[in-house]
């Protein structure tokens, strides 16, 4: 039984390393890639993507933010087509206040014309939860079977807006107003489908399938520079 490829790990602070050659020793099938940069626990994590093969490929840590912002065009180089970045719960002693942090990253993204795109947690979030149920142009309930919550996405010539959030999602269930009602999945999800069977819920996983199923092309045609103010 051949072993599975491992994904290559290097400590970035002793070098902020080009992430491109790093991902191309591991994907031989990926002549671009794109990343994604996420707040962390002591840091950011940047993960890549092959835009062939649309799959994980490398991911690190830097701690050593001042330096990656420096050395920022060093690390992302022409083969990275799109970078999205999830990054505004990031402070640290050198950037407490995290839109300084963000105009000093858009600063380095625009002087390497990288297509990029900044994205809030529950922007993220409700973009993976429609793109796992493959759902578009109908409104959507979305419950998060974790927490309990839920959220009423409606539809658009613009896009999704935010129709509602309610703390407590049971409230929805004699709802005559939801139509499509997706829950995600955790150690509620069997709760959450049987009270919301009469609607016929999809289960969804939205771990990680918004980034993994996009391509590098479609994240091109959708991705622009964005102003953080």
């Amino acid at each position: 039984m051949a072993s599975k490829k491992k994904a290559v790990y290097i400590v970035a602070d002793k070098e902020c390393y080009n992430m491109s050659t790093a991902a191309s020793i591991v994907s031989k099938n990926d002549n671009d890639f794109f990343a994604c940069i996420l707040s962390a626990t002591d840091g950011l994590q940047v993960i890549i993507y092959g835009c062939q093969s649309g799959k994980f490929i490398h991911q690190d840590e830097f701690t050593n933010i001042n330096k990656f912002i420096v050395n920022f065009s060093k690390v992302f180089d022409s083969k990275i087509k799109a970078i999205i970045l999830q990054v505004f719960d990031f402070t640290n002693k050198e950037y407490p206040n995290n839109i300084h942090f963000c105009e000093a990253l858009k600063a380095k993204l625009d002087a390497c014309k990288i297509p990029y795109y900044f994205i809030s947690d529950v922007n993220m979030f409700c973009t993976a939860a429609l793109t796992s149920a493959n759902v578009s142009g109908e409104n959507v309930t979305i419950i998060d079977s974790r927490l309990g919550t839920a959220m009423n996405l409606e539809y658009t010539e613009n896009g999704y807006t935010l129709g509602g959030s309610f703390p407590n999602a049971e409230v929805l269930v004699n709802s005559n107003d939801i139509k499509k009602v997706l829950v995600t999945t955790d150690k509620n999800q069997q709760r959450f489908m049987q009270m919301f069977k009469l609607k016929n819920p999809v289960l969804i996983d939205t771990g990680g399938y918004f980034i993994t199923h996009y391509s590098c092309r479609s994240t091109n045609k959708r991705l622009h520079r964005q102003h953080v103010a």
